[in-house]
């Protein structure tokens, strides 16, 4: 009531005397520059949609929620929604463009009297911008089901397990390239989780299980660069791809490398003194070294049958020229002595070498489990690293410690294949 004791033009000054229209007209250049920019965005994920497909299409097919092929599948069904969303968010930012443009849509006269059209103006604004705000919010309606399907699509999904696998198959990648084997038996076994050091098993089974020709197996030399090159990523190469020359070069300068030999030094000597002493008479050779063996570590018994057994499918294989004397001559020395005491053993390398041929030939009855070397674990070991199973699908586990867990540090889980792996609707 109060403002009754105003002037009436200075009242309707107070009241009226502005107006929205100069706040309408940049709101709406604004969404008209919005609309554009999703001209231009939408081209662009249209693109990036295509080659996401194009990704998904030439990946093998994978079951598993963290396989590159779920992955792929779950961003081009979340590419085509944004799109429908993006169009939608286009035709709706054009529409309010046009319409903050269009005020006094019933076509109100104005008055030729200031004071009146200072109030029309006012209120003509106040309507417009209220219509024109309305029809935008009525419109952005029509994003309500494509919110659905995107929520749809990424409540199927748990970011923790995809961060889970990443660490994984990156802590993985580290463990299989760590070949450090200038240490001794025990410290490599220790670190590896393995009763024979998995990257040196796979050179073993490439070697065994390879249907191509095993000449130069042992006898040929790789080359020294080449080889520096394998033995450092022996982990994480695919052994059916590569050579058997390399595959052996690699075992060779694993023994060669080693702190302490897969023979214990304290059993070298007995060892020499049942050679020299029953080298002609095998059966009491191979009663007296049954004997010895049985004070082997675990682990040297463990790498010692599978090097003999691999020596045998050579030896036994025309094409690798090769007999039990000649792989001795290759293996003998690396396999007994100390690479500190080669230099000292000189006397008595023959009856080394002589051990190591009667060992090849006798395997079977020192070692009588010696057939169940490689027949194992062939699949998983014979196979590229274990984090192919994420990308390959050989798997559906991505919770793992190289190929055998640990149980007491690793969960086995089976993840949900989700709902989207039939739907592959490419984008028109």
């Amino acid at each position: 009531m109060n403002d009754w004791l105003l002037p009436a033009h200075k009242l309707c000054l107070e009241r009226y005397g502005s107006n929205k229209f100069q706040a309408m007209e940049q709101l709406s250049i604004n969404s008209n520059q919005i609309a554009q920019t999703f001209q231009t965005l939408i081209p662009l994920i249209q693109s990036f949609h295509t080659k996401i497909e194009n990704l998904r299409i030439n990946v093998p097919k994978a079951s598993s929620s963290t396989s590159i092929y779920h992955e792929l599948l779950v961003i081009s069904h979340t590419n085509e929604v944004l799109i429908e969303i993006f169009k939608i968010y286009e035709n709706t930012l054009n529409k309010l463009s046009i319409s903050l443009k269009n005020n006094n849509s019933w076509g109100e006269n104005i008055s030729s009297v200031p004071d009146i059209a200072m109030q029309q103006n006012n209120m003509i604004s106040n309507i417009s911008l209220f219509q024109s705000l309305s029809s935008y919010i009525n419109d952005l309606n029509l994003l309500s089901d494509q919110m659905v399907k995107f929520n749809n699509i990424m409540k199927e999904e748990d970011s923790n397990e995809l961060e889970t696998a990443v660490v994984s198959v990156i802590n993985e990648r580290k463990k299989l390239l760590n070949t450090n084997y200038s240490q001794s038996i025990d410290e490599i076994i220790k670190n590896e989780n393995e009763e024979v050091p998995l990257p040196i098993l796979k050179a073993m089974y490439g070697i065994y299980f390879t249907p191509r020709s095993l000449e130069g197996v042992f006898r040929q030399c790789a080359d020294s660069k080449a080889l520096e090159s394998y033995t450092k990523l022996i982990g994480v190469i695919d052994v059916q791809a590569t050579d058997v020359v390399n595959l052996s070069g690699v075992i060779r300068k694993f023994l060669r490398g080693l702190n302490t030999p897969i023979w214990p030094r304290p059993l070298l000597q007995p060892m020499l003194s049942i050679t020299m002493s029953n080298s002609t008479n095998e059966e009491v050779w191979v009663d007296k070294i049954r004997e010895l063996t049985c004070q082997l570590p675990k682990t040297n018994a463990s790498i010692l049958k599978h090097l003999l057994a691999l020596c045998g499918r050579i030896t036994n294989c025309p094409e690798s020229k090769m007999d039990s004397y000649n792989i001795a001559v290759c293996l003998g020395l690396s396999t007994f002595v100390s690479k500190n005491d080669i230099q000292t053993i000189g006397p008595q390398t023959g009856h080394i070498i002589k051990t190591f041929e009667l060992m090849t030939k006798n395997k079977e009855v020192i070692f009588t489990d010696i057939g169940d070397c490689f027949k194992r674990r062939v699949n998983d070991v014979i196979t590229p690293p274990i984090y192919h199973d994420i990308f390959f699908n050989k798997r559906q586990s991505i919770y793992f410690t190289r190929h055998r867990p640990n149980q007491n540090e690793t969960k086995t889980r089976i993840f949900n294949i989700g709902k989207y792996v039939a739907k592959s609707t490419p984008l028109n």
